[in-house]
C-alpha cells in the first residue's frame, strides 16, 4: 500500500473504531504535532502533509534536488569525539513564496555526528520506513520501521489493517543487520523508548511504549515482554513521548507541554507542568546524564519572530534548573529558521550539544555539513 492510500484508508475507518480500541484520531493529531513542531523549529512554512501515526511516519515531499553526498559509513567514534544521534525525522527543507527551497537537507538512514564529522548508517532493506531509532549500548543500533506486506493493496480495515507490520530492527555498529523481528500489536500503537546493554550481538533488551499496553522490556533474544507496571501511572497518556536512559523515564507531553521524570518504580523525580515556550519538548530529545542524576532537554522560544534555542538542566535530586542559550535567529522577512537543535547527549560530565547555523540570507539547499556547530554547555 502507497502513503496516500494507507492514509486515505486510515481516516476512512478511523470514525468506526470502537471505544476500547486507541484514539485513532488523538495518534494522528500527535503526529502532526511532531512533525509541525520539527518543521517549524527549522523554520519550515508548513505544507498539506499526512502522517498515518501509529503505521507509518512520512517524509517531507521529496526534492528533485540530488542529495549532497557528505556522509560515510558510521565508525566507532574518538574517545574526545562523543555519539550524538540525530532524530529529525525529516528533511529541514521548505518552499519561500516564490517556490524555491531552502533550508538544509539530512542524509538518508541513521545519522550521527562524531564533533562534526557527520555519518549514517543506511536504512535496512527490511524496513520501508524508520519511525524511530537509538544507538545501543555495545556501539550498535535499535529502530522501528513500519514495512508493507501488501504494496498497492486497497485495504480497508483502518486501525486494524492487515499485511503491514512495525518491525524492531537491531544492527551492528558498520550498519550489518542482527535481528528483525514483528512487534505490532494491531489496535495498538507502539514506540521505541530504550535500550539496554547484552552480552553479545542480538541480546540485551530494549524499552517499547504502548498504547494501552504499557511500558514493556523486550527481550532481544526472545521477544519475550515483561511490563513495568509501576509505570502504568506515566504511560498512560496516548499523547505522550517516552525515553529511558540510566534508569530515568523522561515522558513529554504534546498535549499539556509538559516533561517529567520517573524511575523504574514510579516515582516521580521532577516534573515541569507548563513550559514557558512555544514548542513542547519531546522525550527523545532529552538526555540524561551516565549518573542519572541529571536531565537536559532544549526548547525554543519565539519573541516577536526572533527564535531563541536554549538548553534546560535538571539537578533530579534538587530540582534546580540551570538554562543555557544555544542561539537566536532572526526571521528574514516572515521566515524563521534554523532554529532547533539536532542532537544533545552527556559526555562523562560535559553536555554536549549540536545546532544548525544557517547563512543570512539563505539562498537555497545547503549540506548540513556546511552549517552544523557543537559546542559544551
Amino acid at each position: 500500500m502507497i502513503d496516500d492510500e494507507l492514509t486515505s484508508t486510515v481516516h476512512r475507518a478511523a470514525g468506526a473504531v470502537p471505544p476500547s480500541a486507541p484514539d485513532m484520531q488523538a495518534i494522528l493529531r500527535r503526529h502532526r504535532r511532531r512533525r509541525t513542531r520539527q518543521m517549524a523549529a527549522a523554520g519550515i512554512t508548513v505544507l498539506a502533509l499526512f502522517t498515518t501515526a501509529s503505521i507509518v511516519l512520512s517524509k517531507l515531499t521529496p526534492s528533485t534536488e540530488p542529495t549532497p553526498a557528505t556522509t560515510s559509513m558510521a565508525t566507532a567514534p574518538a574517545a574526545d569525539e562523543p555519539l550524538i544521534a540525530v532524530h529529525r525525522h525529516a528533511d529541514s527543507v521548505f518552499q519561500d513564496k516564490a517556490g524555491h527551497e531552502l533550508g538544509f537537507r539530512l542524509p538518508d538512514g541513521l545519522v550521527t555526528l562524531h564533533g562534526t564529522r557527520i555519518d549514517t548508517v543506511p536504512r535496512p532493506p527490511e524496513v520501508d520506513e524508520v519511525r524511530q531509532w537509538l544507538p545501543r549500548p555495545d556501539g550498535g543500533y535499535a529502530l522501528l520501521g513500519t514495512k508493507n506486506l501488501a504494496p498497492g493493496t486497497q485495504r480497508e480495515d483502518g486501525v486494524n489493517v492487515t499485511g503491514l507490520e512495525i518491525r524492531l530492527v537491531t544492527m551492528s555498529a558498520d550498519g550489518h543487520l542482527t535481528q528483525s523481528r514483528n512487534v505490532r500489536i494491531q489496535g495498538q500503537d507502539v514506540q521505541l523508548a530504550g535500550s539496554g546493554p547484552g552480552a553479545g550481538i542480538g541480546v540485551g533488551y530494549v524499552y517499547l511504549a504502548r498504547t494501552n499496553g504499557g511500558l514493556v522490556r523486550h527481550d532481544l533474544a526472545t521477544g519475550a515482554e515483561t511490563r513495568l507496571t509501576a509505570l502504568d501511572a506515566a504511560t498512560a497518556d496516548p499523547h505522550r513521548t517516552y525515553s529511558i536512559q540510566h534508569n530515568v523515564l523522561v515522558s513529554a507531553s504534546t498535549e499539556e507541554c509538559a516533561v517529567q521524570a520517573y524511575d523504574l518504580e514510579g516515582h516521580v523525580l521532577w516534573t515541569l507542568r507548563k513550559q514557558q515556550q512555544s514548542e513542547c519538548a519531546q522525550a527523545d530529545e532529552a538526555a540524561v546524564a551516565p549518573d542519572g542524576r541529571r536531565l537536559a532537554f532544549p526548547v525554543v522560544t519565539y519573541d516577536g519572530g526572533r527564535a531563541t534555542t536554549e538548553v534546560l538542566t535538571v539537578d533530579l535530586p534538587s530540582g534546580a534548573v540551570r538554562t543555557a542559550e544555544v542561539s537566536q535567529v532572526d526571521p528574514p522577512g516572515d521566515i524563521t529558521y534554523g532554529a532547533g537543535i539536532l542532537g544533545l547527549t552527556w559526555s562523562a560530565d560535559r553536555l554536549v550539544v549540536a545546532w544548525p547555523v544557517l547563512p543570512n540570507p539563505l539562498t537555497g539547499v545547503v549540506d548540513l555539513a556546511a552549517v552544523v556547530r557543537v559546542k559544551q554547555l
